[in-house]
This record gives C-alpha cells, structure tokens and sequence, in this order.
C-alpha cells in the first residue's frame, strides 16, 4: 500500500509512455511495421526494450530479433527506434523493423533443436 502511495504522488510525470511502470505482467503486441505480422506476448510492466526483444525472440524462435530487430513506432512516415534501455512504460504496441516477425516452425527453432539433442543423448545411454 506505502508503494501505491508513492506511485500516485508521483503520477505527474506527463511522458508518453514512461507512467509508472507496473511490475505485473501485461500484454504487449508487436507488429512488423512493413509485414504486418502480429505477435502477442506478455512482459512485466517493468521491463525493457531489451527485454520485449529478448521475450519476443523467445516466443518466436527468431535470434536475429535480439541481434537486427529494432522496436519502434511510427512517426510520419518514418520508423523512430526505441533505445534498448528505454521502459516499456504503458506501451501496449509496438513496431518491429529490422528481420521478420513470423515464428519459426518448431522443428526450425534452435532452442528445440539444442532441446531435443539434449533427450536423444540422454535416451541413448
């Protein structure tokens, strides 16, 4: 209760998106902002840029989002990144440029494939 206290007395902070961050989980959609491809994923109010990245990479299967994905909005006509240090804050949607959104097929995800390489040494003993 003392924490929500605090957080109303400093409910003044105006920009957009920087609010108070919440640490429950909520749900976040990216959008490849050229393909429209459109995933859903749920993040703690309290993180990153970085860390959307890495939880959409994750669900996604696709390490080039952490090493070529650049999240943003659109300003204009033109793609302004977010720096990766930057909260999420009360962003419910962003835009995804720099690699495809789509998931990989499980059997194509290096995670399962490291997964289940992992099982087939253990069967094998």
């Amino acid at each position: 209760l003392h924490k929500n206290l605090q957080d109303i007395g400093s409910a003044n902070n105006t920009e957009v998106g920087k609010e108070n961050p919440s640490p429950l989980a909520i749900v976040v959609s990216v959008i490849h902002h050229l393909e429209g491809d459109k995933v859903t994923l749920t993040v703690p109010g309290t993180s990153s840029m970085a860390e959307v990245r890495q939880a959409l990479s994750e669900k996604t299967g696709r390490a080039d989002i952490c090493t070529s994905g650049q999240l943003g909005r659109k300003v204009g006509d033109e793609f302004m990144q977010y720096q990766d240090s930057e909260p999420l804050g009360q962003r419910r949607v962003l835009l995804l440029s720099g690699c495809e959104l789509a998931a990989l097929p499980p059997a194509d995800r290096p995670v399962v494939a490291k997964q289940m390489g992992t099982a087939d040494s253990r069967m094998a003993q």
